[in-house]
């Protein structure tokens, strides 16, 4: 009798044994497959923001080959003949004074001096917490715009640019130039360094995290004379 109390307590404790090392199994198991499935989450997410990093990028460059594209090939002059349009005005500080952008396509707005966009558009002003809206203009702190796709009425998703103009006059035959002028000598040139800055992602810092900026800029000449229009 006592033969087989013994024996049957022996059976249950090699059964709870063999319980105990399937819990074990299981909790390895599961222990890994969490740490799977962080790292896995963790890499989608760095795959995101690297997708959307290269998206606002992206962006950013089309912005200032679309301004530079309107420097070089847009008439300087306003419709009276005379008058220097604002993009082309000569600067002694960058500005954003002369830029305007016009969010329906994604390209340079002209508006003249102290103007407005077309009629029925809505001005976009991001330091009045607007996120909605057709067009932008720049002023002496530079142009402010969202860097959306065209098209998207709910600008609030991306990141702020600003962007800002330097124009001067060059002489060819010395190489001098003079923002002083109003009008161009016959001849000479034109030159204007636009720079684009905005702010995406986090980075480190001695310990801390801050938004990295990004600086882009280009520099583009073109010939102009007194009677370009």
């Amino acid at each position: 009798m006592i033969r087989q109390v013994q024996s049957a307590v022996a059976r249950s404790t090699r059964r709870q044994a063999k319980l105990g090392f399937t819990l074990v199994e299981l909790m390895v198991a599961t222990t890994i497959f969490t740490l799977a499935a962080l790292g896995a989450t963790a890499g989608i997410i760095q795959a995101t923001k690297l997708t959307a990093k290269g998206r606002y990028r992206d962006r950013a460059l089309t912005v200032l080959q679309t301004l530079t594209d309107q420097f070089q090939n847009a008439k300087y002059k306003k419709a009276d003949e005379r008058t220097t349009k604002p993009l082309f005005t000569p600067t002694t500080a960058p500005t954003g004074t002369g830029l305007a952008w016009n969010y329906r396509n994604g390209n340079y707005l002209y508006v003249d001096d102290g103007g407005t966009g077309p009629t029925g558009w809505t001005e976009v002003v991001i330091s009045d917490g607007d996120k909605s809206g057709d067009y932008a203009l720049g002023t002496d702190d530079g142009l402010k715009i969202y860097l959306a796709r065209p098209g998207i009425f709910d600008l609030s998703g991306a990141p702020i640019a600003t962007i800002t103009r330097e124009v001067t006059y060059i002489d060819p035959t010395t190489g001098a130039t003079d923002a002083g002028i109003s009008q161009p000598r016959l001849g000479w040139l034109l030159k204007a360094t636009f720079t684009l800055t905005y702010r995406y992602g986090r980075v480190a810092n001695g310990g801390s995290f801050q938004d990295e900026e990004h600086r882009f800029t280009a520099v583009v000449l073109r010939h102009t004379n007194i009677t370009d229009k």
